[in-house]
C-alpha cells in the first residue's frame, strides 16, 4: 500500500467502515479496493496472526480498520472527523449520553444518532447534496488536505517499563505521559483530566505541580521505607493530581463543573437545564459552582471513591443529590399568614 511511512505510522485512524455510504463510481471503487488489501496476504497491520495475540501498541485496533484508514487517507476519501472539534463536538449530548459505551463511532447506531444532530436533517436523502455544508464535519472535502496525525508517542508498554524504573528512585524525574498512564484504567479521574484539557491555558502550570507533587509523595514513601510501586502508582497519581488542585482552586472549581455535569443522568440534566439553562451559560455555570462547593461540603469524592473508579456510582448519587438539591434551592419558603 505504499503506506510505510512517517506520515502514515502517525495518521488518525478514523472510522473508514461505509457505515453511512452514498453511491458513487469512487465509493464503489474503495469499497473493492479496500476488500482486495484486506484479503492479501502480504499486508501486514495490526492484525492479529494465528500464532499469538496483537502486539501491546496494537491493542483495539482492526486490520480492516487499518486498511481503510490508510486508503481514505491516500484517496482524499470523505470521512467523519470523530474529533473534538468535529462531529463528536457537533453532537455532544449523544456523545455525554452515551459516554459508558467505548469507541461510540465504531457502532453504527451511534454514528447514525451523531449524524442525526450534526448534519441538516434531509440531507442524505436530497437528489444532490452539497457536502460543503459539511465542512466542519467531513475530511478532505478540500483537495490536498493535510493527513491529521497523531503526535510520535512513546508506546505504553515503553512508558510502563519507565515508570516501573522511575519508582526505584528515591525522587523520581516522570513526565505528564507517565501520569496518564497511572491513571489510564481509572474512569473518575480520566474524565476529570479530560475536562481539565479544555483548559488548555492553564493545564500546562497544573500538570507541573502535578509532577512535583507526585514527586514529594513519592520521596516521602521512599523516606518511610515503603517505596511505591506500580500496584498502587494510582492511588499515588491520584492524590498527586489531587494535591494539584487544592493550589489552583479556580481550576478545580471548573473542573468539577464539567466532570459533574457528565455525571448527570438525562433526567438530572433536564431538571438542571429548565432552571438553569445549560451549564455553559453564565448562569448555568454559577449554578452549577454553587452545586459543586454542596458536594465538596458533603465529601462527595474522597480519595477512596475516585480510586476505585466508579463512574456509574458516581453518576446516580450526584444526580440524586441534585433533585434534593434543587427541592431545596427553589421551594418558596413557607410564611405564616395566621393572625395569631
Amino acid at each position: 500500500m505504499d503506506a510505510d511511512t512517517d506520515e502514515q505510522r502517525l495518521a488518525a485512524q478514523v472510522c473508514a467502515g461505509p457505515l453511512l455510504f452514498m453511491p458513487s463510481k469512487e465509493s464503489f471503487e474503495f469499497l473493492e479496493q479496500s476488500l482486495e488489501y484486506c484479503k492479501d496476504p502480504r499486508i501486514l497491520t495490526d492484525q492479529p496472526d494465528e500464532t499469538g495475540k496483537p502486539y501491546e501498541v496494537f491493542r483495539d485496533h482492526r486490520h480492516d480498520q487499518s486498511v481503510g484508514s490508510i486508503l481514505a487517507h491516500k484517496t482524499g476519501a470523505h470521512y467523519f472527523d470523530f474529533s473534538e472539534n468535529g462531529a463528536f463536538g457537533a453532537a455532544e449530548d449523544v456523545c455525554q449520553r452515551n459516554r459508558h459505551v467505548p469507541h461510540l463511532q465504531t457502532h453504527i447506531g451511534y454514528v447514525s444518532l451523531i449524524a442525526a444532530r450534526a448534519m441538516p436533517d434531509d440531507f442524505l436523502a436530497r437528489d444532490e447534496p452539497d457536502l460543503s455544508e459539511l465542512s466542519h464535519l467531513v475530511r478532505n472535502l478540500t483537495p490536498g488536505e493535510p493527513v491529521p496525525v497523531h503526535p510520535d508517542k512513546v508506546p505504553q508498554p515503553v512508558l510502563s517499563a519507565e515508570l516501573e524504573e522511575l519508582l526505584k528512585s528515591p525522587e523520581p524525574t516522570l513526565c505528564r505521559d507517565h501520569l496518564h498512564l497511572a491513571i489510564s484504567d481509572n474512569r473518575t479521574t480520566s474524565s476529570r483530566l479530560h475536562v481539565l484539557n479544555k483548559n488548555i491555558e492553564e493545564a500546562s502550570f497544573f500538570w507541573d505541580l502535578a509532577i512535583k507533587a507526585f514527586r514529594d509523595r513519592a520521596t516521602a514513601m521512599h523516606t518511610r521505607g515503603t517505596p511505591p510501586t506500580m500496584e498502587n502508582v494510582e492511588r499515588l497519581a491520584v492524590g498527586a493530581i489531587r494535591d494539584a488542585e487544592g493550589q489552583t482552586p479556580d481550576l478545580r472549581r471548573r473542573v468539577m463543573s464539567g466532570f459533574v455535569w457528565t455525571l448527570f443522568s438525562d433526567d438530572a440534566r433536564a431538571i438542571f437545564k429548565s432552571a438553569h439553562k445549560n451549564v455553559k451559560s453564565s448562569k448555568g455555570s454559577v449554578a452549577m459552582e454553587r452545586f459543586v462547593v454542596l458536594l465538596d461540603e458533603l465529601d462527595f469524592l474522597p480519595i477512596d471513591t475516585e480510586v476505585e473508579g466508579k463512574d456509574k456510582i458516581l453518576s446516580e448519587e450526584v444526580s440524586r443529590r441534585l433533585m434534593d438539591w434543587m427541592l431545596v434551592a427553589h421551594v418558596p419558603a413557607i410564611t405564616d399568614t395566621s393572625n395569631g
